[in-house]
């Protein structure tokens, strides 16, 4: 994309070395426990044509692939010894002629005062929990439950429009697989509040790790646990569909967000979602549709998105205690030279890399001007990175 002049060098340089450098791996694994019955879901064995850079040659066989390429977008970034177990199904969600429930996720359960916890009396997603512990503290349990919608596609539910499973965003039309499995993992891996919004009142009565961010601005800048019930059930409606008061106060996340021309409040907050009247499973555990560029982590699907900067900086917010950065190929914490080489092997198809690792330009695809982008980094210079389908 820029400093073509040096292109064709950095190509000859890298490639001349390409024995000494390892593909990356995953910071953090994921495993996908499949729960479909035979032949549905994630079992349903319709012949299917590749697809996309899937290569699955049947339905459920694509819908595997791209859970596991929307988990690797997850688990590059993610610094953890833990792995992370996914129960996942197919089945009937909500939907009509106008809209469909896509997904639904969200921990499998919750932890608080174990050895690590970075707040007493704070409850945390069992990923966060577990990562923080340095051990799983609830070994043969999942951390995450993740289910789909099967109807999506059929009469009566946006009828005609289905699930596109390339691994590549071209959804033409359709609705980006990738994307609504990369947006309902963030919500498993801890993106959403355990606070009733209904009825402002707390989970079991102790704040948890992202309500502790949240802040209603036109009620005196308090934030979630300072509340009484009723503060934060008027919080939780203190917006509408395009703009809120409700805000993200999260230091990462703030200066993740400070590319963002919408949605930014002055003092550098985040606006969340917060409607009148309050809907369930949406309000308060998103970004405001308010946020310009799109966030993957808005309450509707607005296109292919695959970029997790300014999500994954809210995860890190809540305590996720080592984030990798964007450009970071090989996961040791640094953006080198051999990141930028692992980044050019991807592109001349000699290794691979997952986009949110080496797609440092948001492109969609692993290209020599990704290498370059990182080379530059490395060598100090202040040059903009932004990693995944954007």
């Amino acid at each position: 994309m820029r400093h073509r002049s040096i292109e064709n060098f950095l190509r000859a340089a890298l490639v001349a070395i390409v024995a000494i450098a390892a593909g990356p791996a995953f910071a953090v694994d994921f495993t996908i426990v499949n729960n479909d019955s035979t032949n549905e879901g994630f079992n349903d064995d319709t012949a299917a044509t590749p697809v996309g850079g899937n290569t699955g040659t049947t339905v459920g066989e694509q819908r595997l692939i791209a859970f596991q390429y929307a988990a690797d977008l997850w688990g590059a970034r993610i610094d953890s010894d833990i792995d992370i177990v996914v129960n996942a199904s197919f089945d009937a969600l909500n939907c009509n002629a106008f809209g469909a429930v896509l997904g639904q996720a969200g921990p499998a359960r919750v932890n608080r005062d174990f050895s690590g916890a970075l707040e007493p009396s704070t409850w945390y997603a069992a990923s966060l929990a577990n990562s923080l512990a340095g051990t799983n503290l609830e070994a043969g349990q999942a951390e995450i439950t993740a289910m789909f919608n099967s109807e999506l596609g059929q009469i009566g539910c946006l009828t005609g429009t289905f699930f596109y499973y390339g691994l590549d965003g071209n959804d033409a039309g359709n609705i980006d697989f990738v994307t609504v499995l990369t947006h309902e993992l963030g919500h498993g891996l801890g993106f959403l509040s355990f606070v009733n919004g209904s009825t402002g009142q707390l989970f079991n009565g102790l704040t948890d790790a992202y309500s502790n961010f949240l802040e209603d601005h036109s009620n005196q800048q308090e934030l979630f646990p300072d509340m009484t019930d009723a503060e934060r059930q008027a919080a939780a409606i203190d917006g509408t569909q395009t703009t809120s008061d409700l805000h993200w106060t999260g230091a990462l996340a703030i200066a993740e967000g400070e590319d963002l021309t919408d949605g930014r409040h002055p003092t550098g907050h985040i606006e969340m979602y917060a409607p009148n009247p309050f809907e369930s499973g949406s309000s308060v555990s998103h970004w405001a549709k308010s946020l310009s560029p799109n966030a993957l982590m808005e309450p509707a699907f607005t296109s292919s998105l695959h970029n997790v900067e300014l999500d994954v900086a809210l995860l890190e917010d809540t305590g996720y205690p080592s984030i990798f950065p964007c450009g970071d190929a090989n996961q040791d914490g640094n953006r080198t030279a051999t990141d930028a080489l692992i980044a050019l092997n991807t592109a001349v198809g000699l290794g691979s890399c997952i986009e949110t690792s080496c797609d440092v330009n948001s492109s969609g695809t692993t290209t020599s001007t990704d290498a370059l982008i990182i080379l530059n980094v490395s060598v100090g210079l202040d040059v903009d990175v932004s990693c995944g389908l954007a």
